[in-house]
C-alpha cells in the first residue's frame, strides 16, 4: 500500500508546488504527469500476474497453447 502512494504523493507535490511557485518546469511537469497516468495500467498488470485467480484465467484463456501445437509433416496441425 505504501509504494503506490508514493508514486501517486510525489509527482502531485510536484505539481502542487510547482502551481503554488509559479515556477514550472516543462519536462518535469511532463514525466511527473506521465507517472500518475500509467499508474493504473501498470497497477493492472501487476495485479493480473500477482493474484491466483487472474493469473490461472490467463494461463487457461491464452491464444497461443505450445503444449498442444502438434508438427505433421513440417506443417502446425491443432
Amino acid at each position: 500500500m505504501a509504494l503506490p502512494a508514493i508514486i501517486m504523493t510525489l509527482p502531485s507535490y510536484h505539481l502542487i508546488i510547482s502551481v503554488w511557485s509559479n515556477f514550472h518546469q516543462q519536462y518535469l511537469n511532463n514525466i511527473s504527469l506521465i507517472i500518475i497516468s500509467t499508474h493504473g495500467m501498470f497497477t493492472t498488470i501487476i495485479m493480473l500476474f500477482i493474484h491466483a485467480p487472474y493469473r490461472q484465467f490467463l494461463r487457461r484463456s491464452s491464444v497461443l497453447k505450445v503444449n498442444e501445437l502438434k508438427i505433421v509433416a513440417n506443417k502446425p496441425v491443432v
